[in-house]
């Protein structure tokens, strides 16, 4: 088990805080390990949480209407991850959040958070990079989606997410790059020979 320690670290580089501070906020958070398969968060339910990934990696996916799983984000270790319109809004949520490998992932509830806006001299710093990282994503995203071929998308993931074809099923790889795993199998295949 891990623990604080990342989660503490991370804060670190996000906010300056007093000793007294951190100590008011860790014992609002909590420590959860979820199985390879396990749900964090179900696409349709409110997020209340967010996670704070010490170790393995998530897909946050949304379900379509046909029912097929479209794979839109990966979070590995030492990032945060929800639905963060949900958790601001308190609306039902876009996307499910699922275990990939077995996570151990720190849990910052709603009260730590308004704990921190509150107490904290700057915790709405806080929140506020941490927004900034779910906007970044999904501005990322856009601009894969729309502006970036295949290749560079292809290439933009191996640099996120080193060794991501070792830890991930191939067909959901092929989803979060918008092909189907047999153009996937190509592709991988063609820039092996270079």
């Amino acid at each position: 088990m891990i623990g604080f320690a990342k989660i503490y670290a991370s804060f670190a580089t996000l906010i300056s805080f007093s000793e007294e501070e951190i100590q008011g906020f860790l014992p609002l958070l909590s420590i959860k390990n979820f199985r390879k398969k396990d749900i964090l968060l179900q696409q349709g339910d409110v997020s209340g949480e967010i996670f704070f990934i010490n170790s393995g990696i998530t897909r946050s996916f949304i379900t379509n209407a046909k029912g097929e799983e479209i794979t839109i984000h990966f979070t590995t270790e030492n990032s945060y991850v929800t639905e963060y319109a949900s958790f601001l809004k308190q609306r039902p949520a876009t996307c499910s959040i699922q275990a990939l490998s077995d996570v151990e992932a720190v849990i910052l509830n709603r009260e730590a958070l308004q704990y921190g806006y509150e107490q904290v001299k700057d915790g709405n710093k806080m929140g506020r990079m941490i927004a900034e990282e779910y906007f970044m994503m999904a501005v990322d995203k856009l601009e894969e989606i729309y502006a970036d071929d295949i290749l560079d998308r292809f290439d933009r993931l191996n640099d996120t997410y080193p060794g991501i074809h070792q830890l991930v099923p191939q067909h959901m790889i092929a989803s979060y790059l918008g092909i189907s795993p047999v153009h996937l199998s190509r592709l991988k295949a063609s820039q092996l020979q270079k």
